[in-house]
């Protein structure tokens, strides 16, 4: 009887991790099964679909342009907005000179080379003008 009797205490405490194990099992499928969701329901009707997308957009350049300026200047307060349509020819910046700084050396005579070229060019412009005017005054008298 002693053998039956721990052959039968042995099988049940089997019995009993077993029904342990599959209260566990039971227990994470009730917990992790998906939840219903709660929706509307309404009536199907047929009409126009009108639907309205409003999203901000990547402009993509195909030309670059550097746009320098010869002396120091301010820009003023832009009047266009992002996403303002511009027409060929539309001032789109304004440039205010400012007060000239304190000019170097090197500054001064890249400056006077420039002053002088300007003045050869014109009088090399006026020399023109001249031999033209004489020009047209020989054909007159022909």
């Amino acid at each position: 009887m002693n053998n039956t009797t721990s052959l039968f205490i042995r099988y049940r405490r089997w019995a009993l991790w077993a029904l342990l194990a599959l209260a566990a099992i039971a227990l994470g499928i009730w917990a992790f099964r998906p939840r219903p969701l709660v929706v509307e329901v309404a009536a199907v009707t047929q009409g126009r679909f009108e639907q309205a997308i409003e999203e901000d957009g990547q402009l993509r350049l195909k030309h670059r342009y550097l746009i320098a300026a010869p002396t120091l200047a301010e820009l003023a307060r832009p009047t266009l907005k992002v996403g303002d349509a511009v027409r060929a020819g539309e001032v789109v910046a304004t440039l205010s000179p400012v007060a000239p700084q304190m000019i170097d050396a090197r500054t001064r005579g890249v400056l006077q080379q420039r002053v002088g070229s300007a003045d050869a060019a014109r009088r090399a412009t006026a020399a023109q003008v001249q031999r033209l005017d004489t020009a047209l005054a020989q054909a007159r008298l022909e």
